[in-house]
């Protein structure tokens, strides 16, 4: 059971501290919800940054000590597009041939955003280079061009499944010139907001959800997407969202929860969004 003391929660009879157990928390209905917004209320007029209740954690974003992934401006987070794969080591070819500069694994099924640099080493506007994404030793999008000593950036969005080989591959117009690639970075379009840890007292049972959100239009549980785990990132487990009302007139309320089948007492949660430009005002997570 869950025992929880808060002078903004109110119920006929009672007064200070209220057990719960499930079947109370059944008839209640929406007071896990009720619980974290009166935290956040507390925490905006306190200017208070991340901290823990019994069995949960509210942030406000304050500032960034709630993540490991994302940053605070304002008191909303600016989440940051989630690289899966950062090389700065140039790589060198020589010859008309296409070679290989660089290879990446696909871990999962989905669209990668891609980004590099090229150059040409024998004079610019003399002679040109070419570099070209290759995905299971098949060329795709387009083949670029670069004719310039100094770099020039080009972008491939693609489509791939897991365990795909996706290679950067570059060649020059003539056999005895070199060309350079470099800044390889793959990245996904979605963009990521990502918890540090908590740690529960005891195992979680289930654990629910409540978020103040843009007020705008975004198809939730599609193109918004929130897991939680409580065995440190082991098994992510999707949290159904929902609208459940306005907090203000630029913010609504979104909630969600999950039953839980990992094993483990260190808790955290990832957002997944495909809008780079929503915001999110604060979080909050229960467990019983």
């Amino acid at each position: 059971m869950s025992t929880y003391a808060d002078p903004a929660l109110i119920l006929p009879g009672v007064v200070g501290e209220i057990e719960l157990d499930p079947q109370i928390i059944g008839k209640f209905g929406g007071m896990f919800s009720n619980i974290a917004l009166n935290a956040f209320r507390i925490a905006v007029n306190g200017s208070l940054v991340r901290f823990q209740l019994q069995d949960g954690v509210i942030d406000d974003f304050q500032d960034d000590s709630g993540l490991d992934v994302g940053t605070v401006s304002s008191g909303k987070v600016i989440p940051a597009t989630y690289e899966l794969y950062n090389s700065a080591a140039s790589h060198d070819v020589v010859g008309t041939t296409f070679g290989v500069a660089k290879t990446y694994v696909a871990t999962e099924a989905g669209t990668l955003n891609l980004s590099w640099g090229a150059k040409t080493n024998n004079g610019s506007g003399s002679y040109s280079s070419y570099s070209r994404i290759f995905v299971n030793g098949v060329g795709v999008g387009t083949q670029h061009t670069s004719d310039s000593t100094s770099y020039s950036y080009f972008n491939e969005t693609i489509t791939v499944l897991e365990g795909d080989v996706v290679e950067l591959q570059h060649k020059n117009e003539h056999s005895v010139y070199t060309s350079t690639v470099g800044d390889f970075v793959i990245g996904s379009p979605q963009i990521h907001i990502d918890s540090v840890s908590v740690e529960a007292e005891s195992q979680p049972t289930n654990v629910h959800v409540v978020l103040l959100v843009d007020d705008v239009a975004i198809s939730l549980n599609e193109d918004l997407l929130l897991y939680i785990t409580v065995d440190d990132g082991t098994t992510w487990e999707p949290v159904s969202l929902e609208v459940s009302g306005n907090y203000s007139t630029t913010e609504k309320i979104v909630i969600g929860s999950t039953v839980v089948t990992g094993v483990g007492t260190t808790i955290k949660y990832k957002i997944e969004c495909t809008d780079e430009d929503f915001e999110f005002y604060a979080v909050g997570l229960l467990w019983d």
